[in-house]
């Protein structure tokens, strides 16, 4: 529409709105169709939104609120976020790709609601640090053979749980 041309100058300034201030190592979505994330999905497109993301977030959050089944494709380049230490999704995935193995300080896995979603890549059980995943309402959901035979002791603080 018109003033389409100043779109790409803002893009780099409205990314940064959205992790900026008190929570700036935090990304969260709430909505796809409402709130700044949900206007620079409209503007921009998600692939955008998350190449816009800063790398040093330690905190990633989409969760699906709308009554629409979104599903969301998430990238091989999400493993460039190496400071992240908690992810969630929740009513918006069918599977993980496999670069979030390189995230070596990830903590936490919460993939809840995804219906379609059936396991996570089977490298995530060389994470380190890993120590809980929740996978609540994820009917088709397995945990990876490679996590359920992981040691306590060698996972981090404590243990894999699958709520």
């Amino acid at each position: 529409g018109p003033m389409a041309e100043i779109k790409d100058y803002f893009k780099p300034e409205f990314a940064k709105g959205l992790t900026q201030g008190a929570n700036s190592d935090k990304f969260a979505i709430d909505s796809f169709t409402s709130g700044a994330a949900g206007k620079f999905i409209a503007l921009y497109g998600l692939d955008e939104l998350i190449d816009s993301i800063p790398d040093t977030i330690k905190e990633f959050q989409i969760q699906n609120r709308d009554s629409k089944n979104v599903i969301i494709h998430i990238p091989e380049s999400f493993g460039r976020f190496k400071n992240l230490e908690t992810i969630l999704f929740d009513n918006c995935i069918e599977s993980l790709p496999e670069s979030i193995c390189e995230l070596k300080k990830l903590r936490f896995i919460a993939v809840m609601n995804n219906k379609k979603m059936k396991t996570l890549p089977e490298c995530t059980a060389t994470l380190p640090y890993l120590t809980f995943v929740n996978a609540d309402k994820s009917e088709n959901f397995v945990l990876p053979k490679s996590l359920q035979e992981k040691q306590p002791q060698k996972m981090g603080e404590g243990k894999i749980k699958k709520s």
